[in-house]
């Protein structure tokens, strides 16, 4: 556990392994949003991090990206593409993490900055407004 240095100086156990900080979940979304973000204890396991998309093994920079609520990072465009392939009778339970497979929609009482900017995101996709519980969007408007 540590201090994260922002304004807000919550205590966490989530580190960015490519700044070699603490940091907490508001500064997973403001500051943080394309680094690779694990608990300490991870990072004192293994202190190799490889800062790219696992979906298409490109680097993670060069793109929109988006965090999960298990904190794994993917590209927008990858993560769209893969569960746009996954079949249209697919339950919402059966959308998860391409890594880790946990859940992809963030449960509706999760109170975070990550699971805001995720919930907002998916919003704007089809696949992902009925996991959500919310009604689709016209072909027009996704």
């Amino acid at each position: 556990m540590g201090l994260c240095k922002c304004p807000k100086r919550k205590v966490t156990n989530q580190f960015c392994f490519e700044h070699r900080v603490n940091v907490c979940e508001h500064c997973m979304v403001t500051n943080h949003s394309k680094c690779i973000i694990q608990s300490y204890l991870q990072w004192l396991q293994d202190s190799d991090y490889n800062p790219i998309c696992e979906l298409c093994m490109k680097e993670l920079n060069f793109e929109d990206c988006i965090r999960l609520t298990c904190y794994h990072v993917f590209h927008w465009s990858c993560l769209d593409n893969y569960s746009r392939q996954l079949p249209s009778t697919t339950a919402p339970a059966g959308y998860t993490c391409p890594s880790c497979r946990a859940a992809l929609f963030p449960p509706a009482n999760l109170v975070s900055p990550v699971a805001d900017v995720l919930r907002e995101k998916l919003a704007g996709v089809n696949w992902a407004r009925a996991g959500l519980g919310l009604p689709l969007l016209s072909d027009d408007r996704e």
